[in-house]
C-alpha cells in the first residue's frame, strides 16, 4: 500500500506505534524516542491528533517548581 493510500485509509492519522511497526523492517534500530528525536530536532514534523473526548491537556501543579 503507497502513503497515499495509507493516508486516504486512516483519515484520523496514525499512532507513532503504528508509524515504527512500519518502518521497523527498513530500520530495525528505529525507537519512539528516536521518533521523538527527530521530531525535536525539526526533521520530522508530524501533525497532531485532537485529544479524545472527555480528556484534558496536562498541567502542573504549583508544586512543581512555579513560584
Amino acid at each position: 500500500m503507497t502513503s497515499a493510500a495509507r493516508a486516504d485509509a486512516a483519515p484520523e492519522g496514525v499512532s507513532i506505534g503504528a508509524v515504527l511497526r512500519e518502518l521497523q523492517g527498513d530500520f530495525p534500530d528505529l525507537t519512539i524516542s528516536k521518533i521523538r528525536y527527530l521530531e525535536t530536532e525539526g526533521l520530522i514534523s508530524p501533525e497532531r491528533r485532537r485529544p479524545a473526548t472527555g480528556s484534558s491537556p496536562l498541567r502542573t501543579s504549583p508544586a512543581c517548581g512555579s513560584s
